[in-house]
């Protein structure tokens, strides 16, 4: 049974790692690759099977070795890579020269001399800028086409250094629990049983199947902001039952809650159901509820009440954690925001973002009133008109 669930857990992360919407390499300190997700083979425009055949060194066009070379050198002696990041030239499977931004990571890959490489293709921004550069007048059009350009473009890089981050807790959790359920499996087959260590395999897939969560729930974030950026969300109207959405929702939090937190739902209706966006609200509600998780202590209190009369439904979600300190509170949906007093939690600061953009496409209105050390209540109204 161990054997089998190590495998399938390999083969989830392969998946994940090729689904991975930027481009990902393994490579050594020669720069040879020995692995690459599905993106990077699409921007170097060859097979896995070519890809492992080169050295990043090979394909950097000659006028940039020089400077990737001591940005490498420079990485290995500082052992961080914090912010690092450089552009470069390569020249891809076709024999076509393109621009990419590479970022080298460190402390990920457990082999010695092995480094994560992260990739994105910025070609098309640097065209762009060079053919404003090159016209005499400036077009409208092609002002707007670049900021857009150079906006989703500094969207996917500021996700780059994100992420970059953010993978290596989870990473490392999935690496070493991995590899202490293969010394488990080797030492039962060595002593003749079954699964002598059932328990801290269980134990150990538990905390594989959290990491997973935590890789996925980062890049659902990013994918989502990415195409409510590029105005490809619309809302799909459904017909909702707000009291079984709520113990939905509810059933899913109690998953994640802290020891003896207490997670309410309330409802005051007028009517129980109403037109909304499933996944809209289902994300919204499922991002207030698991922030309120986050930061507040166990033996907490998370309560959520919905309201509806004739004109607006009101959804009120309510903690009493942590809080927000006050001289950031303005700044608190903006796209990347992190407030001080949870920099050691993992996150993205893109939850809140995407919660107000999505009820905005409800067109309705999100407010919180928050006070640090004693706790949050966001409120939420979205009008009958729309709703109904």
């Amino acid at each position: 049974m161990g054997i089998q669930n190590l495998f399938l857990t390999k083969k989830s992360l392969n998946k994940f790692f090729d689904n991975i919407p930027f481009g990902v390499f393994v490579m050594d300190n020669t720069g040879r690759i020995s692995s690459s997700n599905k993106a990077a083979d699409e921007i170097l425009c060859m097979s896995k099977v070519e890809i492992k055949q080169i050295s990043l060194f090979d394909i950097i066009s000659p006028k940039d070795i020089q400077a990737f070379g001591t940005y490498f050198n420079q990485i290995i002696a500082q052992n961080d890579t914090e912010d690092d990041l450089i552009e470069i030239e390569v020249k891809n499977g076709k024999g076509e020269f393109l621009v990419i931004e590479v970022r080298v990571n460190i402390n990920i890959v457990e082999e010695d001399n092995h480094f994560i490489v992260v990739i994105n293709n910025i070609s098309k921004r640097r065209k762009l800028e060079l053919a404003f550069q090159q016209q005499s007048k400036s077009h409208k059009v092609m002002q707007e086409k670049l900021a857009k350009e150079q906006e989703l473009s500094e969207l996917k890089s500021r996700f780059v250094t994100i992420a970059s981050h953010e993978f290596r807790t989870p990473l490392a959790g999935i690496l070493s629990s991995v590899n202490l359920i293969a010394r488990y499996i080797d030492a039962d087959k060595k002593e003749g049983v079954v699964l002598n260590h059932e328990l801290k395999v269980k134990n150990h897939f538990t905390k594989i199947k959290e990491s997973v969560g935590n890789l996925t729930q980062i890049l659902n974030e990013f994918l989502s902001l990415a195409k409510l950026e590029e105005g490809k969300v619309v809302s799909q109207l459904k017909l909702l039952n707000l009291k079984e959405l709520g113990e939905e929702i509810h059933e899913e939090l109690l998953q994640l809650a802290k020891e003896n937190q207490e997670i309410t739902m309330n409802f005051d209706l007028q009517k129980v159901e109403c037109r909304l966006d499933y996944n809209m609200i289902r994300n919204i509600l499922l991002n207030l509820g698991t922030n309120a998780i986050k930061y507040s202590k166990s033996n907490s209190k998370i309560e959520f009440m919905f309201k509806m009369d004739s004109e607006i439904l009101s959804i009120q979600v309510k903690d009493n954690g942590i809080g927000i300190p006050e001289n950031e509170q303005s700044k608190l949906f903006g796209r990347f925001f992190r407030a001080k007093n949870v920099t050691n939690l993992q996150g993205t600061g893109l939850g809140l973002n995407i919660v107000k953009k999505y009820i905005e496409l409800m067109h309705g209105s999100i407010r919180f009133e928050s006070q640090e050390n004693v706790g949050t209540c966001f409120f939420i109204e979205i009008p009958q008109n729309y709703a109904v």
